[in-house]
């Protein structure tokens, strides 16, 4: 029936559509949905004919992984030359320019999932090509092409092994940065070259050959943060690793405290504005005087004297700021030294946000910013509850109050960690209740659930929290979801055995090792790409190989070498079709994937 109604549109002529109506658009649509598994490269130049929007589901990572290498060749080539013949046409006036401006978002969408399969030497001509789109006037000043031109960057960008990434570190730094010398776009959520930099990335050292091009970055990022502006949130994000990894001289690290810390942007006994950085993260980054940013955040966040007391979303915040600083800085080998006073005045307030209401579930119309302010202060929380040790009444209250968040919006088992802390006696009942929610019917309630467990298991490794470890069957259960495979809580589980292999104790290894080499066995052709999948976010395929690659890598460093199951998994991902499998062998992509969600939406600064 698709091939009958591509026949059908080629002998009566119908156009996809005429002046903005659909002619023969959907049932094209429908045919390249039909000929998705048996003729991808059909179904993927039809919607490049008839799409007018860059939902090309038809080139998801799971059919892109199973496309023929000389089909994904042909479409590349395609869109490469439908690309140089759209762009020139955007700069035209509308209403003809909208045509090619959305014929290219269409095309570039394409591209950027098309290059996951490209080798790295294709893949980096791509990369190159993104760069040159991201420079583009016509391209910044559109609002269509900011999502794709975003994927295209961070997809070829991906596809890079991790040597290559390091060597193009200097050309993303070295990029136009919007809002400076008349480089101008359509939206603040035009993509950033800095966001592609992550903590796990090596930075190129400076050495006589490269040393003139990082003294013109730096003085380019210097007068990024003295423009103000957009020019000076996308400086910064580009300063951050630099001075983290002390790649600065004496005085340009002189000079970028004194660009972060103007005092056109610096208010009194305040921080640093116009960034767009976490608060804590000035404790890293150059500053006039030494101390002077923990001075201010202390001043800002924990000034007893200032603010005797807080509620709702002033307490939400607090309990965010305070936490992600805690949280943040230990991963940078810092700490935040709390005194008394100041862990007596957090325990008051966690006992203030324990009293306060929780939010309810929401069917229509949720609040997601009251949401996303609950859930960041719950994230904060599990921070300061390991610094701060509550009074047993607060921590009772804190305990009741995680029972009435299982039926909210924003659940909160990750505080069992503090409250196992203050509460040792009540150790088996808060077991029962991670038991009970882990094997739940409610999917929210698994997940958070899943979470929980994994940071009860990281934080009791932890010899100087002095933390009752779980019990061994609830260890036990994370073998259980792998070997029966649960797909609503597959990819934590497999994370979760990955860290106990590589970082856990070897008694939850011998309880969980059989039974993940069974789950892995079976997922060996469970999750092979040429499978018909049901579209089902619960069992996102190249996400879940990720997952069992990393896993099966843990698990051969510590005893499972000679397993046959874990063998066949790390020779698959050698010559795995998508990236983030195939780097898996040289951790090019070791980071958790798009928050778990197995999606590829944007990074955040």
């Amino acid at each position: 029936p698709a091939y009958r109604a591509i026949r059908l549109s080629e002998v009566v002529g119908l156009p996809p559509s005429v002046n903005y109506m659909a002619v023969a658009s959907g049932i094209l649509k429908l045919a390249a949905d039909r000929l998705s598994m048996m003729d991808p490269e059909m179904a993927a130049r039809l919607i490049l004919r008839v799409s007018n929007s860059d939902d090309t589901h038809v080139l998801s990572r799971t059919r892109v992984a199973t496309m023929p290498m000389d089909s994904v060749k042909r479409l590349v080539q395609a869109c490469n030359s439908a690309i140089e013949y759209a762009l020139p046409r955007i700069a035209g006036g509308r209403p003809r320019a909208i045509f090619w401006i959305e014929r290219l978002r269409v095309v570039l969408e394409a591209l950027s999932r098309l290059v996951l399969r490209l080798d790295p030497a294709m893949a980096e001509i791509v990369f190159n090509q993104a760069l040159e789109y991201y420079r583009n006037d016509h391209v910044a000043r559109d609002p269509l092409l900011t999502e794709p031109l975003h994927h295209i960057l961070k997809r070829s960008w991906e596809t890079l092994p991790k040597d290559r990434q390091t060597s193009r570190v200097l050309d993303l730094l070295s990029a136009p940065i919007v809002g400076m010398d008349g480089f101008t776009t359509s939206s603040e959520r035009y993509p950033e070259p800095g966001w592609l930099i992550r903590d796990e990335l090596s930075l190129p050292t400076r050495t006589p050959g490269n040393e003139s091009r990082w003294q013109e970055i730096v003085s380019l990022l210097i007068r990024g943060l003295n423009t103000g502006g957009e020019a000076r949130k996308r400086a910064s994000v580009r300063i951050v690793e630099i001075a983290k990894k002390g790649l600065l001289s004496d005085a340009e690290t002189s000079q970028v405290a004194q660009a972060l810390w103007r005092s056109d942007h610096t208010e009194p006994n305040d921080l640093p504005g116009g960034t767009d950085l976490y608060e804590w993260v000035f404790l890293l980054l150059p500053q006039p005087q030494p101390g002077l940013a923990e001075q201010r955040f202390r001043h800002k966040w924990l000034d007893i004297d200032k603010f005797p007391q807080r509620n709702g979303a002033d307490l939400d915040e607090l309990l965010w700021q305070i936490g992600s600083a805690i949280s943040g800085l230990n991963v940078d080998q810092r700490s935040l030294t709390l005194s008394d006073r100041e862990q007596n005045y957090l325990a008051e307030l966690v006992g203030q946000w324990a009293e306060s209401r929780p939010l309810q579930k929401t069917i229509f119309f949720p609040n997601h910013q009251d949401i996303d302010r609950v859930r960041r202060a719950i994230f904060g929380l599990k921070s300061i509850l390991l610094k701060v040790l509550i009074p047993e009444a607060t921590a009772t209250k804190l305990y009741e109050k995680i029972h009435k968040l299982k039926g909210s919006d924003t659940p909160g088992l990750e505080l069992i960690v503090g409250i196992v802390r203050a509460l040792p006696k009540r150790f088996d009942e808060i077991a029962l209740l991670v038991r009970m929610e882990l094997t739940s019917d409610d999917n929210d309630l698994v997940k958070n659930a899943a979470w929980g467990l994994h940071y009860w298991l990281k934080t009791a490794s932890d010899p100087t929290h002095e933390l009752l470890s779980p019990p061994d069957d609830l260890v036990r259960e994370i073998g259980i979801i792998i070997a029966t495979r649960r797909k609503v809580v597959l990819a934590q589980a497999l994370q979760i055995a990955k860290w106990i292999f590589a970082e856990g104790n070897k008694d939850h290894r011998k309880i969980i090792g059989q039974l993940a080499v069974q789950g892995l066995g079976y997922l060996l052709n469970e999750l092979r790409y040429d499978r018909e999948h049901q579209q089902d976010e619960d069992f996102d395929v190249p996400l879940l190989r990720w997952g069992c690659t990393h896993l099966a890598m843990a698990m051969a460093e510590h005893g499972f070498g000679d397993d046959l199951t874990v063998a066949r998994w790390l020779e698959n991902a050698k010559e795995d079709p998508l990236p983030e499998v195939r780097h898996a062998q040289h951790p090019a992509f070791t980071h958790q994937r798009e928050e778990t969600t197995g999606t590829d939406d944007g990074s955040t600064s």
